[in-house]
C-alpha cells in the first residue's frame, strides 16, 4: 500500500500461504544435546532483523549455552555476538532437514511497514516441521501464533526477545 497510494486498505486480498510437509517427519527433540540450536531462514535483504535482537541473545549467553544458525543465500555476521554464528546455504533440498535442526525458530521483524507486510512464512515452516516458532507480534504473526501454546510472541517493539526466549528456553 505504500507503493500505491491509489489503492484502499479494503480493496487488499490476504492469501495465506502454505506449506506441505505431510511428507516430512517432525522435529525430534533431544533433551542431551550438548547445546540449544537457535535458527533463522530468510532471504539476503532480511538478515538486518537479526541485528535488532543481538543484545538480547547476548545476555541469554550468560545462562545458556547455544548457537544461531542462519541459513540464507549469504552469510550473516554480527561482531558484537557474543554466540557462536554457524552460517548455511538455503537450498530446496536441504531447507526442511536445516529447519528441523533447530530447537528455536526466530522470526524479528520491525513493526512498519515493510515488517506488517510479512506473511509469517517462517513462522509456518517452522510449525509444520515441529519446531518451537518465537515472532514479533505483528500483524499476521499474532493470528498465526496462539501465544504460549503453539509459538511465542514477542511485543510488536521488540523490546523482550530476552525474556521470551528465557522462557522458551
Amino acid at each position: 500500500l505504500s507503493e500505491n497510494k491509489n489503492i484502499d486498505d479494503n480493496a487488499v486480498l490476504v492469501m495465506p500461504t502454505c506449506v506441505d510437509y505431510d511428507e516430512y517427519p517432525a522435529k525430534v527433540y533431544d533433551d542431551g544435546a550438548p547445546e540449544i540450536v537457535l535458527g533463522w531462514i530468510g532471504g539476503n535483504h532480511n538478515l538486518h532483523y537479526l541485528d535488532m535482537i543481538v543484545e538480547q541473545l547476548n545476555r541469554l549467553t550468560t545462562d545458556y549455552k547455544f548457537k544461531l544458525i542462519v541459513v540464507a543465500g549469504r552469510d550473516y555476521g554480527n561482531t558484537e555476538a557474543k554466540f557462536r554464528i554457524e552460517n548455511q546455504r538455503w537450498s530446496l533440498d536441504s531447507e526442511k532437514d536445516l529447519i528441523r535442526s533447530f530447537d528455536v525458530g526466530l522470526m524479528p521483524i520491525e513493526n512498519n511497514v515493510v515488517g506488517r507486510g510479512k506473511c509469517g512464512f517462517k513462522l509456518l515452516q517452522y510449525m509444520g516441521l515441529g519446531v518451537v516458532g518465537v515472532a514479533t507480534n505483528v500483524t499476521v504473526n499474532g493470528d498465526i501464533i496462539e501465544d504460549g501454546k503453539n509459538g511465542f510472541l514477542v511485543k510488536p517493539d521488540n523490546s523482550n526477545w530476552y525474556d521470551v526466549l528465557k522462557n522458551v528456553l
